[in-house]
């Protein structure tokens, strides 16, 4: 009795196993937002916006902690006016750069065939079809000058300092043009949004037109209600990028100028945290 009894007990055994490690799966919770995330996550651009935003969200914590730790110290609740975590975080900050200006060796072929399929399969509307080329030849200087600089960064190639910061300014200049394009990109897409938006007004004075005719030649309700829907996500998303851009500009313009623009570092910071929230929300968005 007991031979055939040790095959019943191991399966019982295998399969109560099994309950366990698949309890750990049931008990992590489903979610549209969890499984967009992911999604992003997967992706170079969502992997590198998600280190950017931790990146701004440390660099705006630091000052912070230490402000805090000269308060408590002012108030002798600290022995020294230091913050014990935030050399620590600084170290975080330039490992998450470092990292993203390595991811950045790749960025170049992905960019190759960005301008390569404009002319594939070009815009309809010229004026988005020139800023959109001169964007590509702008990433097209980016990449090489970035990827050199990293290098006399890293000791990887000789390089004096100065060469590294001239590679640096023009990098930043070619990356200020692309933000600059982008705006006027968003200009020209706003007018295409509000031709879109003239047209769903037609077609619900249309539909009025037809309700009471037996047979409807109008747009149907469903047309109506998604083309609304349509607009208004790409209304949204116009309104982030917009915001996205107008904050990554003025950092543009500071790293542009070899004495820079702006003698406050923390304001940069601000900018830059802003702008990539938004950038981040309007991908997220997108996926949704």
């Amino acid at each position: 009795m007991a031979i055939h009894d040790s095959p019943m007990k191991s399966k019982a055994t295998n399969d109560a196993a099994l309950e366990i490690l698949g309890s750990v799966g049931r008990l992590i919770p489903t979610s549209p937002f969890l499984e967009r995330s992911a999604r992003y996550i997967s992706t170079y651009g969502g992997s590198d916006k998600v280190l950017t935003v931790l990146q701004y969200t440390l660099k705006l914590l630091v000052p912070f902690m230490e402000w805090r730790a000269r308060l408590q110290h002012s108030h002798g609740k600290r022995a020294r006016p230091i913050s014990n975590s935030t050399s620590s975080l600084v170290k975080l900050i330039g490992l998450i750069g470092d990292s993203q200006m390595l991811f950045r060796l790749l960025g170049l072929l992905p960019t190759m065939n960005w301008a390569s399929g404009l002319e594939k399969d070009p815009n309809p509307n010229p004026r988005l079809l020139a800023i959109e080329r001169l964007q590509a030849l702008s990433m097209l200087i980016y990449y090489p000058l970035d990827n050199f600089y990293f290098f006399g960064k890293h000791s990887l190639y000789p390089m004096t300092t100065q060469r590294q910061t001239n590679l640096s300014l023009w990098a930043t200049r070619a990356w200020a043009a692309y933000v600059a394009l982008s705006l006027l990109h968003l200009r020209e897409d706003v007018n295409v949004l509000e031709q879109r938006g003239q047209t769903l007004r037609t077609m619900i004075k249309e539909q009025k037109e037809t309700k009471d005719l037996v047979v409807s030649t109008g747009p149907s309700d469903s047309d109506i209600k998604a083309e609304y829907q349509a607009i208004k996500k790409k209304r949204s998303a116009l309104v982030l990028d917009f915001i996205a851009n107008l904050f990554w500009f003025p950092q543009a313009v500071h790293w542009s100028l070899e004495k820079g623009f702006f003698g406050n570092e923390h304001l940069l910071s601000v900018f830059g945290f802003i702008a990539n929230i938004a950038s981040f929300k309007k991908d997220l968005d997108a996926l949704a």
